[in-house]
């Protein structure tokens, strides 16, 4: 079998650092590793819209229980599935113009929904938009903050479109499952943690599973590499900002 120049370069780097065969590769949000708590119906709903994507459904839940998770784990899943699917931040300026001009696509993927209700130039465009997911059937999913009847603000033809989607919770993590999830990442990297230092991590990172999930890699990256296990002044070294952040 022919050999790509790629290919030759990634295993001349993986022969330096000598890495072993299940360490972590880059971080990317997927439905695969979505912890999901109480969340498997929902999880098995946008599964299933991966493979089928279906019908017009928002997600809501308070901040940081994993709603820009899913949306982009169902992109990349749909993706490989062969779907068109498009993410959109609502409030982005940069993503105006293609939600207005949306067209060729599978699956509309809509963020930051709780934005709508001081952004009147979204709520034209994605009322357009979403006649057109309609004469084209395109699967919509959107996710905010709160349920839709407590949005306020939005034009009344934007509000009886949105009425129509079938409504989701994302029920944010417990610290118990918090432990359970960060337990089960490490171990499967034959890390373990110490009590103290688990109860250190979960008192002080982020509750949103695609940060605390890439801080866990960067994590399995520094005790791999080093042999030592995770420890506090690691973890702190961890979570301190960077200087361009």
């Amino acid at each position: 079998m022919r050999t790509t120049a790629l290919e030759s370069m990634t295993r001349l780097a993986d022969m330096r650092s000598q890495r072993p065969l299940d360490f972590p590769g880059p971080f990317r949000p997927q439905l695969d590793n979505f912890f999901c708590g109480d969340n498997s119906a929902l999880l098995q709903l946008l599964q299933r819209q991966a493979q089928q994507p279906d019908g017009w459904h928002y997600l809501h839940g308070q901040a940081s229980c994993g709603k820009t998770h899913l949306l982009w784990g169902l992109q990349t899943a749909a993706l490989e599935h062969g779907w068109q699917a498009l993410y959109v931040q609502i409030g982005d300026a940069s993503t105006l113009p293609v939600l207005q001009q949306l067209q060729g696509q599978d699956l509309l993927l809509l963020d930051n929904a709780e934005a709508l209700s001081a952004a009147h130039s979204w709520q034209q465009a994605l009322f357009d938009a979403m006649q057109r997911a309609q004469q084209q059937q395109l699967a919509v999913v959107m996710a905010g903050r709160t349920p839709l009847a407590a949005m306020t603000g939005l034009l009344p033809d934007l509000r009886s479109r949105l009425a129509t989607m079938s409504q989701h919770r994302v029920q944010a993590l417990p610290d118990a499952q918090r432990a359970e999830f960060v337990q089960a990442y490490l171990a499967r990297h034959n890390i373990p943690i110490a009590t103290d230092v688990l109860a250190y991590l979960l008192s002080r990172v982020v509750r949103e599973q695609a940060q605390l999930l890439r801080l866990l890699q960067q994590l399995c990256e520094r005790v791999l590499i080093s042999g030592q296990g995770p420890t506090r002044p690691l973890l702190r070294e961890l979570m301190s900002p960077t200087p361009d952040q």
